[in-house]
């Protein structure tokens, strides 16, 4: 099965803003709107409409474009968030990890001792399985996310 040829030509930033008004988005600055096009992104841009569109390819009645960019930025702060979040959540794991590892086996350089580490296998359905090690490794940073809150 071949792929068929994809013809349709590249549009524009402005026949991009047309083609959303035609579809019954309100824009009351064009220049405005091509700005965030350049920025963001038709595309990027586009799954926003979702929220606003009950019909493909068709605005409810009276959505304006400020609309589609507030939740956008609303997207985009709590992305950020919530990636803060996993940041601070990372750290905290990895730092308890260091802590326990580094006393269990009495050195700062626990991650240099070979013998601690197990080769991962192949089992008899050809998928890894856990060693030992990598599973108390995963069991400790499991308690770590159980204790710990987003700082």
């Amino acid at each position: 099965m071949s792929k068929s040829a994809f013809t349709k030509s590249p549009a524009t930033y402005q026949q991009q803003v047309d083609i959303i008004k035609e579809r019954g988005l309100h824009i009351p600055h064009n220049e405005r709107a091509i700005q965030y096009l350049q920025q963001i992104g038709y595309y990027r841009l586009s799954a926003f409409f979702l929220t606003y569109q009950q019909q493909k390819d068709q605005f409810n009645a009276g959505t304006e474009f400020q609309q589609i960019i507030d939740l956008y930025r609303f997207d985009r702060v709590l992305r950020l968030l919530v990636f803060d979040c996993i940041e601070r959540i990372e750290v905290a794991i990895r730092t308890q990890l260091t802590y326990i590892l580094a006393h269990k086996y009495n050195t700062s350089h626990w991650h240099d001792i070979k013998t601690i580490y197990k080769p991962s296998y192949t089992n008899k359905y050809g998928k890894l399985s856990m060693t030992t090690k990598s599973f108390r490794i995963l069991f400790y940073a499991a308690a770590m996310l159980k204790i710990l809150k987003c700082l």
